[in-house]
């Protein structure tokens, strides 16, 4: 009813369409959204230290009841060797580690 301007109540009289899109939604809408505690681990927060506040301030340090960082699962290289390894054992050629 805002869009046609057909608002009866007197607390909209002089609130126009986009003064209550940018004033109202385009605040409460985010608010809303993360107040709640799963959008608070998608985003990787741990809510609030709580009344006991947090106890370990230094670097990489963390508190009992933190969980641990993720950290990506890094491969090692492959070295000259292991490939030739592999290109011989698809070729069917046996190799000993110690031959090349």
């Amino acid at each position: 009813m805002m869009h046609r301007r057909a608002l009866s109540h007197p607390a909209w009289e002089g609130v126009g369409a986009n003064a209550f899109f940018t004033k109202r939604i385009l605040f409460d809408i985010p608010c809303l959204y993360y107040s709640h505690l799963p959008a608070w681990s998608e985003m990787g927060f741990g809510g609030p230290a709580g009344p006991h506040g947090y106890v370990r301030m230094e670097l990489d340090w963390r508190d009992p009841r933190e969980a641990a960082e993720a950290r990506p699962v890094v491969k090692p290289a492959l070295t000259i060797q292991t490939i030739a390894m592999r290109t011989a054992s698809r070729i069917g050629i046996t190799v000993e580690r110690g031959e090349l």
